[in-house]
């Protein structure tokens, strides 16, 4: 495959005669994808070669190739948990890359063809230099007049091709998320089209110090699977400012990890340990560090 996200195989045992299995399922892919959650090592079965499964779980395939950024377990609403799981796996891929100073890597993620828009509401005393800089002049919000009633203006805010949409995003401040926050809804998929929503919290990574604005976003995408993994075809993107309960949350994630080193699922333990007390989760850290408590997963 040219394009998409691809998921790496991993070597695993054979399993043959499962006529009678099916026999019994109405499609052929769920056969093989019920036995390979299953069997996890899974790899051939009936000489059929298959995709690596989706899990959460480290194999020695990713143990091999280096610290891996998981998506920590988030709320969500799914037509289908194996669907669930697999956007979960896209998702992770997606925002690592999107946390980077170079989002010109996600064109692999885009289908020639895609088509964007953002939509961003602030309220006066919610906006910044930010706010007023990057995201109010780029925002398609059709709610508003002089935008509705303007066409060019309008067709110029959707971003048509995987070359527009990549050269808007890398445009965009560049973020940190809050992947603690997630929640995801998967309200439609079949095997030729998935629909599903992710939203959260993220802050722009900038020198202007804590305690910083934190965002609220909500994302609809529109995807197709193509190889192995999944092609957006269609991304809305909105962005508004988090809750004061979100932001403050949020702030005490990113400063905690900050001075900690700790990656932002250990932090989470750790603030909630505390009952996102800050100060009294920077004491707890600092206790556990000397009595060796801490795995040096917790830092990756």
């Amino acid at each position: 495959m040219d394009r998409g996200f691809l998921l790496q195989r991993k070597n695993a045992s054979r399993l043959t005669n499962t006529s009678v299995l099916k026999n019994s399922s109405p499609h052929p892919t769920w056969t093989f994808s019920q036995v390979q959650k299953k069997f996890k090592t899974l790899q051939v079965l009936d000489g059929n070669q298959l995709p690596k499964l989706i899990t959460f779980e480290e194999d020695e395939a990713t143990a091999s190739s280096g610290p891996a950024v998981e998506l920590p377990s988030c709320a969500k609403m799914v037509v289908n948990e194996q669907f669930g799981d697999f956007i979960g796996r896209f998702l992770e891929q997606y925002f690592k890359v999107y946390d980077t100073d170079n989002r010109e890597q996600l064109a692999a993620a885009y289908h020639e063809n895609a088509m964007m828009s953002m939509q961003a509401n602030f309220a006066g005393r919610f906006s910044d230099d930010i706010t007023n800089s990057d995201y109010k002049p780029e925002s398609r919000n059709l709610n508003i007049e002089f935008i509705r009633e303007n066409p060019g203006r309008r067709d110029r805010l959707l971003h048509h091709k995987r070359t527009q949409i990549i050269g808007f995003l890398d445009k965009l401040p560049k973020t940190q998320h809050d992947v603690s926050s997630f929640t995801l809804d998967v309200p439609f998929a079949t095997d030729r089209l998935v629909t599903f929503s992710v939203s959260g919290a993220f802050r722009e990574r900038n020198d202007k110090p804590a305690p910083y604005p934190i965002r609220h976003f909500s994302r609809m995408f529109t995807v197709v699977p193509q190889g192995e993994g999944l092609c957006i075809v269609n991304d809305n993107l909105f962005i508004t400012m988090a809750t004061k309960e979100q932001s403050e949350r949020s702030n005490a994630l990113f400063v905690l990890a900050q001075e900690t080193g700790m990656n932002l699922d250990w932090t989470k333990q750790c603030l909630e340990g505390q009952g996102w007390n800050l100060e009294l989760a920077k004491n707890a850290y600092l206790m556990a560090k000397q009595e060796n408590k801490i795995p040096p997963e917790a830092f990756t």
